[in-house]
């Protein structure tokens, strides 16, 4: 048995592999993305906080998820000029796992501009 065919018996049930095989998308990742879907945006502290509340600020587990998101293509970062942070929304790509799992609120996906 192969690596591959290792990784792929070790897969959870009803989480979606990236096709570049780099990110697995967890529960607490599709709740986040339907939380920032519904909300529109989201704050880093509302990640933190929402998601990660027993995890400590010098772990860093919600920013470097965060960021692996975005490098996949999952998350968009832009920055509020009014509220001076950066704002977290979805992509099509984070907007269609919600979809596929009718988690998308029947709302469409926000774009920021």
């Amino acid at each position: 048995m192969d690596q591959k065919e290792i990784a792929e018996e070790k897969k959870e049930p009803g989480l979606a592999q990236d096709e570049e095989g780099a990110v697995v998308l967890t529960e607490r990742d599709i709740q986040m993305f339907k939380f920032i879907h519904e909300q529109r945006y989201a704050l880093h502290k509302h990640l933190r906080y929402g998601f990660w509340p027993k995890h400590s600020d010098p772990a860093n587990a919600c920013l470097r998820r965060k960021q692996k998101l975005r490098d996949a293509g999952y998350l968009l970062q832009g920055y509020s000029r009014v509220k001076k942070r950066h704002v977290f929304s979805l992509t099509e790509k984070s907007y269609e796992e919600l979809r596929k799992r009718n988690l998308d609120s029947g709302l469409a996906l926000y774009k920021p501009t």
